[in-house]
């Protein structure tokens, strides 16, 4: 039987933030480097929005959320704002999506899009930076008992 540490835990969050941030880049350089065919740019972005589903739903569903409110059930109404902000997310990136599949004549604005996205890339990063402190505070911080 393995036992999971609390530092693992963090560890392992951490590592999926990482991993995230590498698509982020990948998705941001080929929105650079594809402005003429947006097609390959709505198909990282649909592959983007496929991993932060998987990724938002491990968080949500019995994951380092759950556990993290189990821990310190203070921090209930932080880890609900989190979860909003997950469905938030996801349809921002899905908005951007959307418009690079609409079909018309009409040239796609690319740069405009790109702002967007990083824009979207911002707001990703100071979330994952909130889910951090949320999981090192349920983590790492001993409330005690009062003794």
């Amino acid at each position: 039987m393995s036992v999971t540490t609390d530092y693992q835990i963090i560890d392992q969050i951490e590592q999926e933030h990482r991993d995230l941030e590498l698509h982020f880049e990948m998705v941001r350089r080929v929105f650079e480097q594809n402005e003429q065919q947006p097609h390959v740019i709505q198909s990282h972005l649909a592959e983007l929005l496929a991993l932060l589903k998987t990724h938002f739903a491990s968080e949500e569903d019995g994951g380092y959320f759950v556990s993290a409110v189990e821990m310190a059930p203070h921090l209930a109404a932080i880890a609900d704002a989190l979860e909003r902000e997950h469905e938030q997310l996801l349809k921002r990136l899905e908005g951007l999506g959307a418009r690079l599949s609409i079909d018309t004549s009409e040239p796609i604005d690319i740069v405009s899009l790109r702002v967007e996205f990083v824009s979207f890339l911002d707001a990703c990063a100071a979330h994952e930076h909130r889910e951090n402190d949320l999981i090192q505070e349920a983590y790492l911080t001993d409330i005690g008992t009062g003794d």
